[in-house]
């Protein structure tokens, strides 16, 4: 389905409660798409949008996954899930893991493009590897760049593997980034089907690409932030390849 030529971008959504976590909104990613050159589409909780209509997936930030949903670490094997939210600090959606879980393991199968941004990178290797660090500060120590926990933004530098797609796209071997999360992974969680491409001085994961996937992207950081111009301008890059390929994956499946 296109309108007037333009790829149709699905957008997953939280909940109401979920709407405006950590201060962003499906409205942050939406300008990022329609800047780009697509038609961004709402899909999720009470929302209309579905993924048959559209042409490339936007797996967007949020709330923590449910950890019934990823392997626990050594020691946390007996612990209950109200153990599990005190000892890693979690905030979890479970409406919202039960809509966007199934959804995306769809959209990997399809071959559809997806990019994931933060939750969305630790959602998609949860789905392909169900492995996942839940609390970085607790569980790898409170590393610099990573110790003001999920309260408050981080700017750090991350190096970008030069012939990887995002790293052509960007033109760079390193930038600063906008880091948001207290959740990750290292190489130690890393899923079968994707390649680090992007790493953090802590060895936290920044970008990961698909191997096998027609086209997978995922970041940890946010380029869809506006406020934070550098870094939303220097990855408009990463928006434009992202709607011209949706655009192209249209095209080809005619």
């Amino acid at each position: 389905m296109l309108q007037k030529n333009i790829p149709i971008i699905g957008i997953t959504t939280g909940t109401t409660d979920d709407w405006r976590y950590r201060g962003e909104s499906y409205l942050s990613y939406a300008r990022a798409i329609t800047r780009a050159g697509g038609c961004p589409v709402a899909i999720g909780h009470r929302r209309k949008g579905r993924i048959e209509d559209c042409t490339g997936l936007l797996v967007t930030g949020g709330k923590d996954v449910h950890p019934r949903h990823y392997e626990r670490r050594p020691g946390d094997e007996g612990l209950s899930f109200d153990e599990l939210k005190a000892k890693y600090s979690l905030l979890w959606d479970e409406i919202r893991d039960g809509y966007e879980l199934p959804l995306v393991a769809r959209a990997l199968e399809t071959g559809i493009p997806i990019l994931g941004i933060c939750r969305g990178l630790q959602l998609i290797n949860i789905i392909l590897g169900k492995r996942l660090i839940p609390d970085i500060p607790a569980c790898i120590g409170n590393s610099i760049i990573h110790s003001n926990h999920k309260d408050a933004t981080v700017f750090h530098k991350v190096e970008i593997d030069s012939e990887s797609r995002i790293g052509r796209m960007l033109g760079r071997q390193n930038m600063e980034i906008n880091s948001y999360h207290h959740q990750g992974i290292s190489s130690k969680e890393l899923a079968p089907g994707l390649k680090a491409v992007g790493t953090a001085p802590d060895g936290i994961i920044e970008a990961v690409e698909g191997i096998s996937h027609p086209w997978l992207i995922a970041v940890q950081w946010h380029p869809e932030r506006s406020k934070d111009k550098a870094v939303s301008e220097t990855c408009l890059p990463l928006f434009e390849e992202f709607v011209k390929t949706a655009k192209r994956y249209h095209a080809s499946e005619r």
